[in-house]
């Protein structure tokens, strides 16, 4: 069936199935009437939504989010603060279905939607779900590719210290100056010295504190990885997030 889809959200992704309505409140009716068929098709006697769509761009709470009655508005008028996950989160509350969400978007956890929620005693959870697909858009898939994007970009790269000779594509885009920090709950305190090695920590980083600040600096060290943010945004996006969490013990190019 088609999906509630805009790219404003998710800007690399495209598709033709998409669905049409003259606003974002049109949209939440066809998905609330698409949730009531599958439900009489299968002869379901409970649902539980769960939202695992691409992770959508950062944002923040906004007025149409502080109240059912702005939310439900902001619908009406296609708030553009209302994210494509915000409208399956509405539709399934609305219908009284649980809601989980799989993906550090805001979608389900602002105001609106837990002033509906409460109304309608739909449960909801989620703020992330570890899948091990960071790990591999992060990681993995990078090393695999090689140093072409990187060098393409005019990145400075170096030869991992486990790999002298600079022969294995397994390499790390390393900062001018490394960041010392002493991770959540733990004594050992740990230097990053490259992009990867932030990357690797913010794969570890509690879920429960994966708030707006952690949203903005996993998205620009991985545009980083990806060649599209140099070294030293990656750096001071990630400085920031370990400043604001109390975590960040060194700076040694401050």
């Amino acid at each position: 069936m088609p999906a509630v889809f805009d790219r404003h959200y998710v800007k690399r992704l495209d598709g033709p199935n998409v669905k049409k309505g003259k606003n974002k409140k049109d949209l939440a009716d066809q998905v609330i009437a698409d949730i009531r068929q599958f439900k009489n098709a299968n002869n379901c006697d409970r649902m539980v939504v769960v939202w695992a769509g691409s992770t959508e761009i950062f944002t923040t709470e906004a007025p149409c989010h502080k109240s059912l009655a702005a939310f439900e508005k902001g619908l009406v008028d296609s708030d553009p603060a209302i994210a494509s996950s915000m409208i399956y989160a509405y539709a399934a509350i609305r219908m009284g279905i649980p809601y989980a969400n799989a993906a550090p978007n805001l979608s389900a956890d602002v105001p609106a939607l837990m002033e509906l929620a409460a109304h309608t005693k739909s449960p909801m959870a989620g703020k992330d779900m570890k899948t091990g697909q960071t790990l591999i858009k992060t990681i993995i898939a990078p090393a695999l590719a090689g140093l072409d994007a990187a060098d393409q970009a005019g990145v400075y790269v170096e030869p991992s210290p486990l790999d002298p000779d600079g022969d294995s594509k397994q390499k790390r885009i390393y900062f001018e100056s490394s960041l010392r920090i002493q991770p959540h709950g733990g004594e050992t305190v740990r230097e990053v010295k490259s992009i990867n090695g932030a990357c690797e920590i913010l794969i570890d980083w509690p879920h429960g504190k994966r708030g707006p600040f952690y949203q903005s600096a996993r998205e620009v060290v991985q545009a980083a990885l990806e060649g599209k943010a140099t070294p030293a945004q990656a750096r001071e996006a990630f400085a920031a997030l370990a400043a604001h969490a109390g975590i960040l013990i060194g700076d040694s190019g401050s």
